[in-house]
């Protein structure tokens, strides 16, 4: 399979808020994943969540071996090894794990978080499918993730001042006879609990070349022919534009993930292929199957935005994602006792909603561009024109906004691990009652027969939201279908 268009590869994106419902959807991918035919990549930003996912799975029945950076050399070539003999049906692992990897028939990509870049993402569903056969690449995504990605630019792009301190320290411990390690370096900084950026700047000092590491210990010695002053030795305008490049990059990806239209054409758009026609037919868009999609508000919720926009907007650009939230929710935490969150107005406003369903509804506000994250190191709160004019009284625009079926969904996967497809097709079925009910079981045994004849899996037929428009909307014509 060659060129950027992959017509077996069908490309989902899953908006998910919180550890329940990521395995939930999680579980959803798997339902669908045969173990005995395929293999399954899951990537994760973290070695933590490597961890997670492979227990979730392991619960599943599944047998995933996890691969990151933090392994031995033995042991990641031991797992590369087995899951490239078929040994191995499922990995779990950073984006250290892949290169090289080339195992026709994987048939299952998905990504726990959402990469740094539409190019990385690319070349990592790029696993699925080599074989020509159907395949699939999903994606959970979330504001975390985003939040994570910019937490690892941070540490990927030190600022010139940080990387001005550790050469000072470097030049005393040089006058000492002496030499520090990337521990001691990192310990510098956690008085001001900047130590992971003071290790970066480290990182950057040997990158060019101005020091050296050495040794068991990874000693970093400055470079032999290097003075005591950093002057005109980095160049700033470089280390922002480079800092720039990544931002730009997790905001391409950020919009691919909340975009509404075929994934497939934003990915052809990216990289500038051409296309012959526009939809691919077979992505969560094309299929009509996003989860969580935007909605229009009903009265209760719109005031919920109302007040959740009026606090941001009182809060005047000062504070953060967290702050808001805790302000809006009425929190008695020590960040907020005597701040002058506590005595805005709209302090306490959004009580019933919890400090999570606060930090919910924020999300799909952000989401929606009603509110804008303004900072790249401590990013902070504003409304946008569009989040202005609606606290002004326009109308809002359709929000993936919490309600209360939501929650109870969610409070269901806590409860039982997650549902799955098929239950919760049974569950809509059930819903119904007489006739309504035998038409939406013969619905479901026509969409289980023709993914059986067709031999592909049952949501490239229609899905459990297609089904409940088929109910509600009953189509008597191939137009009205």
């Amino acid at each position: 399979v060659t060129g950027f268009d992959r017509p077996n590869l069908s490309i989902y994106v899953r908006r998910v808020r919180g550890a329940a419902e990521h395995g939930a959807s999680l579980n959803r991918a798997f339902d669908e994943f045969d173990a005995v035919t395929g293999a399954a990549l899951v990537y994760c930003a973290s070695r933590k969540n490597t961890e997670l996912v492979a227990r979730l799975l392991k619960e599943r029945g599944f047998a995933p071996e996890i691969y990151h950076a933090g392994l031995s050399p033995g042991e990641r070539t031991r797992v590369q090894e087995s899951f490239m003999s078929g040994q191995t049906a499922v990995g779990v692992a950073t984006n250290a794990f892949g290169m090289g990897i080339d195992r026709a028939d994987v048939r299952l990509v998905l990504h726990y978080d959402c990469p740094g870049s539409l190019e990385a993402y690319y070349q990592e569903i790029g696993r699925a499918g080599r074989d020509g056969q159907p395949a699939r690449a999903v994606l959970l995504f979330s504001e975390g993730s985003i939040r994570l990605q910019r937490f690892f630019i941070e540490r990927a792009h030190p600022t010139l001042s940080d990387i001005q301190r550790v050469f000072s320290f470097m030049v005393e411990a040089r006058q000492l006879g002496s030499a520090l390690t990337l521990e001691e370096v990192e310990s510098r900084g956690r008085d001001r609990d900047d130590g992971m950026a003071l290790r970066s700047a480290a990182f950057k000092l040997v990158g060019s070349g101005l020091a050296n590491r050495r040794g068991l210990d990874s000693e970093i010695h400055l470079a032999p022919d290097i003075g005591e002053s950093l002057n005109g030795l980095i160049d700033e305008e470089e280390l922002e534009m480079r800092r720039r490049l990544d931002e730009d990059r997790l905001r391409v990806v950020s919009s691919f993930a909340r975009r509404s239209s075929c994934r497939r054409d934003a990915i052809l758009d990216h990289f500038r292929a051409e296309r012959e026609e526009p939809g691919c037919g077979r992505c969560d868009v094309c299929l009509g199957e996003t989860l969580n999609d935007a909605r229009d508000l009903d009265d209760r919720e719109t005031t919920e935005l109302l007040k959740l926009l009026s606090g941001v907007a009182r809060a005047r650009g000062r504070v953060g994602r967290q702050k808001v939230a805790l302000m809006l929710s009425g929190s008695k935490a020590q960040d907020i006792a005597g701040s002058f969150l506590c005595g805005l107005s709209t302090y306490g406003l959004l009580e019933h909603c919890g400090q999570r369903g606060v930090l919910e509804r924020l999300d799909a506000a952000i989401e929606a561009q009603l509110v804008m994250a303004v900072g790249d190191d401590y990013p902070v709160l504003t409304l946008s024109s569009q989040g202005l004019s609606v606290l002004k009284g326009a109308p809002p625009p359709p929000l993936n906004w919490p309600g209360v079926a939501r929650s109870r969904a969610s409070n269901a996967s806590r409860a039982e691990g997650g549902r799955t497809a098929s239950s919760e097709a049974a569950e809509r079925i059930a819903a119904f009652e007489g006739d309504d009910r035998d038409l939406a079981q013969r619905l479901r045994a026509y969409r289980s027969a023709e993914a059986s004849r067709l031999g592909v899996p049952a949501y490239r037929i229609f899905g459990n939201r297609t089904l409940d428009d088929l109910m509600t909307r009953r189509p008597r014509t191939t137009a009205e279908l």
